[in-house]
């Protein structure tokens, strides 16, 4: 399997924002929730992605 782009709506008690991130999992399961997560701790940082929810992920095409 390849890796596809999604992108991923957001809430973190503040704001309402986006995320693109790439995974191998079909879109809004959990393993592609947890890939997200994994890659948004990467990027922003635990303290920022702890208080974060994922409201919904779409194919990014």
């Amino acid at each position: 399997m390849r890796e596809r782009d999604y992108i991923a709506f957001c809430d973190n008690g503040h704001e309402y924002f986006h995320f693109y991130f790439e995974s191998v999992h079909r879109a809004g399961s959990e393993e592609n929730k947890r890939d997200c997560m994994r890659q948004m701790r990467r990027e922003r940082g635990l303290s920022f992605s702890r208080d974060v929810e994922i409201l919904e992920v779409f194919l990014n095409d």
